[in-house]
């Protein structure tokens, strides 16, 4: 199961994850890839690699990339469930450990669980997800 962004923009989501949540859950997974497409978070992270291969015997260099990545996946959280609601969101995560069991993926549901995102007043409706195959 894999649900990523690609670096030309594209949100790719593999059918045993579409499969395996509601839709309202896989519209949350493609916000959050989407806030890392508009976010330029890959370049953020890259430059966190870069930090962390320019000192690879300084321990702070190596915690700040795991640090950044760990960011990386809060924003993208935030900013979904600002578009799809919270509980979408904590749902959409808690599922995905199920899938592929991840500690990581299981705090960050507890974390939104635990901390209410309000919604921007613009995004009241959804808008449609295109879709092909």
């Amino acid at each position: 199961p894999i649900a990523c962004s690609t670096a030309d923009g594209r949100v790719l989501i593999s059918t045993g994850v579409e499969d395996a949540m509601p839709r309202a859950c896989v519209r949350a997974v493609i916000e959050h890839e989407r806030a890392h497409v508009r976010g330029r978070h890959g370049l953020i992270a890259r430059v966190a690699a870069l930090n962390a291969a320019a000192f690879p015997r300084l321990r702070t260099a190596r915690e700040f990339r795991k640090t950044v990545a760990l960011l990386i996946e809060l924003v993208a959280d935030d900013t979904a469930a600002r578009v799809c609601g919270p509980a979408t969101v904590c749902n959409a995560l808690t599922l995905m450990d199920r899938i592929d069991p991840n500690p990581g993926l299981a705090l960050r549901a507890a974390r939104l669980a635990a901390s209410p995102v309000k919604s921007w007043p613009h995004r009241r409706h959804l808008a449609p997800v295109l879709r092909s195959r």
